[in-house]
């Protein structure tokens, strides 16, 4: 164990390293915090503000009001009109709070 903490010079930069190795990247930063939802069915003419409201409403139904970074429909249009919603939120403590409702 001392040798470990002379190389990285001492117990203080040692936890610091470890801190940094285990924290996670950007990208999966940004993917925690992401809501993929399935099933809600679009409407033809519907535009990124259309479906943001009709988000914005279910999540108001649940007791939820958490900020929407990005609210976007994924995949291309089809005629079966469900393509899933990519849902960012703010926060990952916003998520935990949606998904245990």
């Amino acid at each position: 164990s001392s040798g470990i903490n002379a190389e990285y010079g001492g117990t203080k930069r040692l936890q610091a390293a470890m801190k940094r190795a285990s924290a996670p990247t950007t990208e999966e930063d940004e993917r925690s915090k992401n809501l993929i939802i399935f099933g809600l069915s679009e409407a033809e003419e519907e535009d990124k503000a259309g479906t943001l409201r009709r988000v914005r409403k279910m999540f108001t139904q649940l007791g939820e009001e958490p900020t929407t970074a990005v609210c976007e429909r994924v995949g291309e249009k089809k005629d079966s009109g469900k393509r899933p919603i990519k849902v960012s939120l703010e926060s990952r403590e916003a998520l935990r709070s949606l998904l245990k409702k």
